[in-house]
């Protein structure tokens, strides 16, 4: 038992920092997408709901926009920032008082994440098979602060490549398969019975 146990705990633990680099990856990915379509000129606030990503992707996105000189300002309200309160999670941007930063204007960039499903159909001459894959479909919205105005909005969709949530039907018979099989059985009996 131990000899089987040892392999399988080595083949874990080569598999966890594979999984571990696949997220920043993807993390990176989308970040990059998002950075082109943001703004730079004012302060920027960052509110991010994108899943299980917001934090890889709110790390790659500060990353990013620091690089390409952004102010960037920490959000009260958002997601990834430790004191979050869950009342005000409906507050949104209302709350964000500009006086406290002393500033007068800034962008509030929210990105939100939706799952789109794409179905692929593969047919053959009786039966057909479809495939569901999950598209992630990121999008962000520049809301100018204090006047609250929506600026931008722009999505950029994402799906990975080996994608685990993929969702694969059973085999199904077209609706003809029945009558061609009982036609061919038929003919095969026919023929039988008048072979001479």
């Amino acid at each position: 038992m131990l000899k089987y146990l040892l392999p399988v705990c080595i083949l874990f633990c080569l598999c966890v920092p594979v999984w571990g680099l696949q997220a920043t990856h993807e993390a990176e990915t989308i970040a990059i997408a998002i950075a082109k379509e943001i703004q730079t000129g004012e302060p920027i606030f960052l509110d991010l709901r994108t899943g299980e990503w917001t934090a890889s992707l709110a790390q790659q996105l500060s990353k990013i926009l620091i690089a390409r000189g952004a102010d960037i300002r920490d959000n009260p309200n958002s997601l990834h920032n430790p004191e979050f309160a869950m009342d005000s999670a409906e507050e949104g941007y209302k709350q964000i008082n500009l006086n406290n930063y002393s500033i007068s204007t800034a962008v509030l960039v929210q990105v939100t994440l939706n799952v789109k499903w794409q179905e692929q159909i593969e047919k053959n001459f009786f039966s057909y098979r479809s495939t569901r894959r999950p598209i992630y479909s990121f999008e962000t919205k520049q809301i100018h602060l204090p006047d609250q105005r929506l600026t931008k909005v722009s999505s950029y969709d994402f799906s990975r490549a080996d994608s685990p949530e993929r969702e694969d039907s059973r085999l199904r018979l077209r609706w003809f398969e029945p009558l061609v099989a009982a036609t061919a059985i038929g003919s095969m009996i026919f023929l039988l019975w008048n072979f001479d």
